[in-house]
């Protein structure tokens, strides 16, 4: 078989380093931080004199006299990173004398002739006289004249006014601060330094860090801010970088070969062909023939390929117990040809005629499907809840008023306690039962009719205790002498929280780690009894049973390869398939009805191959989900291909949405923004910007395409997209129909983000704002809906910067909250590494921040080490993948049972 596990993890390797990161990352470096030791500062001071030991920063004085305060951080190779989507530099109060007050600026040195090239920050750090800002100002031979003019580019002007000038950026475009005399010791001075990086990152700037400048000449203030020489670490200067977009990079290889088929083999040929298949490492298109000295241009023949990286023929051979020999050459997108031939080598044995089995996708074109709910249409269905046995859930049955504010009356039927509960256009539900259950709502008042409303009923946990841990205090791991066993309980001795390791990755075939890939769909199934645990490799998945942890099923596809991250695994969340998946392949939409009888109950719901012919697949890009109800989809139709900035890359076709139950499909193709803030897009094949990802709003609202915030560019491409539809992420209509409801903005940027539903049930998007450093939460239909009437509910700075964050998607059953977990190399910081709950309310009215538990797992920078946490639908369990603290050498899957009521013990008066 072509596709061996070791081939697949190459494959998978190279595309991890290949294609463009997606998701924000940020990074801290401050001096001493975490084993960074990149930064240094020096002060001038008249007659150039240096002095790199000093502990503060000094402002005073003006021209050949004035003071600079330079700060410098090495960095990695910003090329090599991901586009730079924030910065920012931090200063802080460390005391000192204050006198006369000013805007101190933070400008950018720039060292525009390159003079500084033989030193890594531009200028000598030394103490001593005339260490200046290039090379020819440290050349004691020359007077001070003929020096300082080389180093300025301004004019010899300059040399009798401010000496350093010259080599900064000017100051209309440099940020700045403003301390004040009575700020206490410990206040933050923050400026945004994202054009800086983004000019250093484009190679149009140098890193030779940053000069403090005074505004008011007659500044008097001294020794106020911390230098990366100051003695306390949290005082020195901060310099935070968040990663965003990919930079694209320079391709220069020829593609190659990791494996292919036959080679040195004896083969059997049908009706006289055999198949030549072989997988390349990047997108090509391959040819063949029989000498090895052709050229590709020269060869005859082709292998067909659907996505650039697997390619097959049919090559007729009409003599057995011959060896045949051939040869192929492959060229990548941007023109890269194999050096060396690629060689097939075989021998016909045998002959066979193909008797043409029919395969899965006819065979089970009847099946019937399983419905704990048959007969009821989709669309007679207004919502689907999640309870807990035992449990009260308020349930709303439908709107209280009328268009002419008249009321409506209700009544319910399918659960005596709805029933016996319904005041004016609520009820409260309650069964002691793990069920589906129908409610039948009828209603009157200026109109009449009737709908339904599905409840699942969920199993309630038999150990979820919390402590309920409120305040802000470091709470370290318990992590104990060994990490537990598979089945094993621990609970946490501050939190409370009980915690079960579900899985022993030593049992899976395929994969090294055992994997919860992502937080922001559910990975427990619409009953609670099985568990979606992915492999490390992205194409391989299984189902586990929640209670006991045992494989119940390995999922595959149609073909009998296993599927996983890739092919974008989703449970069935309407609570009438409890045993459906479903995943995608190629252009191609599928379930399987029945996860323990895959071969049977695998339907093909759609092939969307007809109606995007350019395109080879349909994704989200792996990070999106469906709605609640598993009707609505969202993906993206993309072919491979070289985007505008001369990288090769999936290109967007077409935004999709899919409803199954209507079989409807609605698309968004560059031709239909004419007119439009996109006008640019539509003469285009294919859209100009691939966004992060696209998902369906929880209730089926609407689309949201992540598209990344835009700024002015080196390639001058970004730029035209801002304040555009494509400028962050935006809600369009199922139906794309901008005329009828334009987009609605969400965020900022394409950062890390998640969903709630705030107390009066509206969906709400839940974000990082990159821009502003807040945890956003932003209504997203009906009024004060849209990122302009976003709810601030947290900073960044308060849980600590050097972290990253994840969101859940929480169920509706438990309105008001935000589910957050965090990842970070600094344990000493209290939001890190961490589950929590936050409550849906402004940060200036104080919202409950329930500390759950520490996430028992160490962060070094690794992406699968990020631990993203997923919360089930009824939103009392929590899962992730830890590495215990780095007691294991791999990850395995943890569950957190939460207490059943955690939402209204929090909210219960304190004794």
């Amino acid at each position: 078989m072509l596709i061996k596990p070791a081939a697949v993890l190459l494959l998978a390797l190279y595309l991890l380093l290949s294609l463009p990161v997606v998701a924000n990352e940020t990074f801290t470096y401050q001096q001493g931080l975490n084993d960074y030791f990149g930064a240094s500062s020096t002060r001038f001071s008249s007659s150039r004199n240096q002095d790199n030991a000093q502990e503060q920063h000094y402002f005073r004085y003006d021209g050949t006299a004035r003071m600079y305060n330079l700060e410098y951080f090495s960095l990695p190779d910003l090329i090599e990173q991901t586009e730079v989507e924030s910065a920012k530099l931090i200063f802080y109060r460390v005391g000192g004398g204050f006198y006369t007050g000013s805007n101190i600026y933070v400008r950018q040195i720039l060292d525009p002739d390159n003079l500084g090239l033989s030193y890594a920050n531009g200028w000598k750090l030394a103490s001593g006289f005339r260490a200046g800002a290039n090379v020819e100002s440290r050349d004691d031979g020359e007077s001070v004249d003929v020096k300082w003019r080389l180093s300025d580019p301004d004019s010899p002007d300059d040399l009798n006014g401010d000496y350093f000038q010259g080599v900064l950026r000017a100051l209309s475009e440099s940020p700045f601060f403003t301390p004040q005399k009575t700020d206490v010791i410990g206040s933050a001075y923050e400026v945004d330094v994202t054009a800086d990086l983004l000019c250093m990152q484009q190679r149009l700037c140098p890193n030779h860090g940053w000069a403090l400048f005074h505004a008011n000449p007659h500044a008097n203030m001294q020794n106020i801010t911390g230098s990366s020489n100051y003695p306390q670490i949290d005082y020195r200067p901060k310099l935070v970088i968040t990663y965003g977009t990919a930079v694209p990079i320079a391709d220069e290889l020829e593609p190659l070969v990791i494996e292919s088929f036959p080679y040195n083999q004896e083969v059997t040929s049908t009706d006289n062909k055999i198949e030549l298949r072989l997988l390349t490492n990047e997108a090509a298109s391959c040819k063949y023939d029989l000498s090895p000295s052709d050229s590709f241009a020269d060869m005859r023949f082709s292998l067909a390929s659907t996505d650039g990286l697997f390619h097959s023929t049919l090559w007729p051979v009409s003599t057995l117990n011959t060896r045949y020999q051939l040869f192929g050459r492959c060229r990548d997108l941007v023109g890269n040809i194999s050096l060396t031939p690629h060689v097939y080598t075989f021998t016909v044995s045998e002959n066979q005629v193909d008797e043409e089995e029919p395969d899965e996708e006819i065979i089970n074109e009847n099946y019937q499907v399983i419905d704990l709910l048959p007969g009821v249409n989709a669309s007679d269905v207004r919502q689907t809840l999640y309870a807990i046995t035992g449990q009260d859930l308020a349930i709303t049955l439908g709107p209280a008023l009328a268009g002419d504010n008249s009321p409506y009356s209700y009544q319910a039927e399918g659960n005596a306690a709805c029933k016996a509960s319904v005041s004016g256009n609520s009820c409260i539900f309650n069964t002691s039962e793990v069920a589906t259950v129908l409610l039948t709502v009828t209603y009157s008042g200026a109109s009449s009719g009737s709908h339904n409303i599905v409840v699942v009923s969920q199993e309630n946990n038999s150990r979820g205790t919390s402590a309920y841990i409120q305040n802000k205090a470091v709470i370290m791991a318990d992590y104990g002498l060994a990490a537990p066993d598979k089945g094993e309980v621990r609970v946490d001795p501050i939190t409370g929280a009980s915690i079960t390791r579900l899985t022993d990755a030593s049992e899976i075939a395929d994969s090294e780690d055992a994997l919860i890939v992502y937080s922001r769909y559910s990975p427990e199934n619409s009953t609670g009894d099985y568990v979606l645990v992915f492999g490390h490799n992205s194409i391989s998945s299984r189902v586990i049973n929640r209670k006991t942890g045992e494989l119940v099923t390995v999922l595959k596809d149609e073909s009998g390869g296993t599927i996983g991250e890739n092919q974008e695994v989703r449970w069935d969340n309407s609570g009438r398939h409890p045993r459906r998946i479903y995943y995608v392949s190629g252009m191609k939409f599928w379930m399987i009805d029945d996860i323990t009888k895959q071969a049977s109950s695998r339907v093909l719901i759609k092939d969307f191959s007809d109606l995007f012919p350019n395109s080879t697949k349909i994704y989200n890009d792996v990070e999106g989900d469906s709605s609640n109800d598993s009707d609505h989809w969202a993906w993206m139709a993309v072919h491979y291909g070289e985007n505008d900035f001369g990288s090769a890359s999936f290109l967007v076709d077409a935004f999709v949405h899919y409803q199954i139950s209507t079989d409807t499909v609605h698309s968004l193709k560059p031709a239909d923004l004419a007119g439009t803030n996109l006008d640019r897009e539509k003469n285009r094949a294919s859209f100009t910007l691939r966004p992060n990802m696209v998902e369906i709003s929880p209730l089926g609202t609407g689309l949201v395409i992540h598209s990344s915030h835009k700024h002015n560019d080196a390639e001058q491409i970004r730029v035209h997209y801002i304040d555009t539809w494509f400028d962050g992420p935006h809600l369009w209509p199922l139906d794309f129909d901008f005329n009828r409801q334009a987009p609605v903005k969400l965020s900022c940027c394409a950062s890390h983000s998640g969903w709630a539903f705030d107390n009066q049930q509206n969906e709400t998007f839940i974000s990082q704002n990159n821009r502003t450093d807040k945890l956003d939460a932003v209504k997203i239909s009906g009024e004060n809906s849209g990122y302009d009437q976003r709810l601030m509910v947290a900073s960044h700075g308060d849980f600590g910067w050097n972290m990253g964050f994840h969101y859940g998607k929480m169920p509706l059953s438990k309105p008001g909250w935000l589910f957050y977990n965090s990842y970070s190399q600094d344990n000493a910081l209290w939001g890190a590494n961490q589950f929590m709950m936050i409550q849906l309310k402004a940060e200036t009215e104080q919202p409950i921040i329930w500390r759950i538990s520490p996430a028992y797992n160490h962060y070094d920078g690794e992406y699968r080490d990020e631990a993203p946490a997923a919360i089930n639908l009824s939103g009392n369990r929590i899962y992730w993948s830890s590495n215990w603290g780095g007691m294991l050498d791999h990850r395995e899957v943890f569950m957190m049972e939460l207490p059943d009521n955690w939402d209204q013990v929090l909210l219960e008066p304190s004794q």
